[in-house]
């Protein structure tokens, strides 16, 4: 969530209350083009004018009567979105490649909640991707927060991005936009970025990502400089850190309500103050419910098998009389996660098995035995940060497990458990 309020009388090369030095130094982003994500959409398109819309339904192509002079097959496809601090899922390959058009047609995005989430409207922008592999922002650029649209003026085809002028960006997800899910005392970078216009042989062309050092004003957690307790956790840093970076910190227990804002506010001058908010959740780690009983004392394992394809991990209860309560999982042919959130639903390949103290067992599979058929149950998210032998797996277990012949009733699972994954 991100707000943006008008300011008055400001020179809009200055940003109050700071210090005017040099701007940073800054070079041209240069990258590869993206890879279609999409399937391509074809329609021929003459004389008279038309519109084409992308598969997603994202984009409208509109091109006026009188830009073609004769039939042309027009093409659109979702490619990755290789553009500096691009949205995620809104970037686009328009062919024929260097179509020009004799009057300008209108590309319009429609966006959603998801889409800009973490910026606004007023902050998103369009870019084309020149020949060379640097991009070049589009001018004429406007804004229908009504009917949620973005729309640009378009002379020729390439690709085109669409880009956020700011970004608050968490260490742990590497988004803008997803929920930051902590474990209690864990300690999550952020950073804020922008990019701006820079020369490139004559011409202008998008910055790499730089820190937003110069404009941030303050950070909040829950809309407090200096949180009052640690109920939600805190804001610190580390040497050599500037304005732009900050270490969220977690809670030693998840709060409850368990809603945690960070903010940072911006100073754009003559365009009003940004402020920048991300979610965080924190969730309480090694614990077992199973089957309506807390396990308070259950201890997590878990381990990369097969040259990192498969994971399995478990919690569990020993008691002192010999008995045990546990969940374990399997997940077979698994590409080793990078740092990133995971989520598996119950499968052949994705496997929950329980039991209690009490001799009842449970699965994620039912068999019908007499149709054959088998069902699955069951819900698998894990969030993976680190690499190699300290890879660390926050993992989350949830749904209702299928109770076997023995066990009379159907077990509710909700495990959580924080455990680092050795690789063999």
């Amino acid at each position: 969530m991100l707000c943006l309020f008008a300011a008055c009388n400001k020179n809009k090369d200055v940003i109050p209350g700071t210090p005017t030095p040099n701007p940073p130094a800054a070079n041209a982003a240069i990258t590869a083009e993206g890879a279609p994500t999409g399937p391509m959409v074809l329609k021929t398109i003459g004389t008279a004018g038309g519109t084409i819309t992308s598969a997603d339904g994202k984009i409208t192509f509109t091109i006026p009567a009188g830009a073609l002079d004769a039939n042309k097959n027009i093409t659109i496809q979702a490619i990755e979105n290789k553009m500096p601090l691009g949205m995620k899922g809104r970037a686009y390959r328009f062919l024929p490649n260097g179509l020009q058009f004799k009057k300008p047609a209108t590309l319009t995005l429609k966006y959603d909640d998801n889409d800009i989430a973490g910026s606004i409207p007023e902050q998103v922008s369009l870019a084309s991707q020149t020949s060379k592999g640097s991009w070049k922002k589009n001018a004429n650029i406007q804004v229908n927060t009504i009917n949620k649209t973005i729309n640009s003026e378009i002379h020729h085809f390439t690709d085109y991005a669409f880009y956020e002028s700011f970004k608050l960006v968490d260490e742990k997800t590497g988004s803008d936009t997803a929920v930051i899910k902590v474990r209690p005392t864990e300690e999550v970078k952020l950073t804020v970025y922008y990019v701006k216009e820079v020369t490139l042989e004559d011409s202008l062309a998008i910055s790499v990502p730089l820190l937003a050092s110069g404009f941030i004003k303050e950070w909040t957690v829950n809309g407090f400089v200096t949180p009052p307790n640690m109920n939600f956790g805190g804001l610190g840093g580390k040497t050599g850190y500037t304005q732009a970076e900050r270490d969220y910190i977690a809670p030693r227990r998840a709060p409850s309500p368990n809603s945690i804002t960070v903010s940072v506010k911006l100073d754009l001058g003559s365009k009003g103050v940004l402020f920048i908010l991300r979610n965080v959740q924190v969730a309480d780690v090694n614990s077992l419910n199973l089957n309506g009983k807390v396990y308070p004392d259950a201890t997590p394992s878990a381990i990369f098998l097969n040259n990192n394809t498969a994971l399995n991990f478990g919690i569990g209860q020993l008691f002192p009389n010999g008995k045990s309560v546990s969940v374990g999982v399997d997940i077979q042919d698994i590409a080793s996660p990078v740092s990133g959130i995971y989520s598996f639903a119950a499968s052949e390949k994705v496997r929950i098995v329980a039991h209690d103290e009490f001799g009842n067992t449970w699965s994620s599979e039912k068999r019908d035995i007499h149709t054959g058929a088998t069902t699955y149950s069951g819900n698998v998210e894990i969030w993976v940060s680190g690499s190699g032998n300290s890879r660390q797996l926050y993992i989350k277990i949830t749904g209702m497990l299928f109770g076997a012949s023995s066990t009379v009733n159907s077990a509710p699972v909700n495990t959580i458990m924080d455990v680092n994954a050795p690789v063999f």
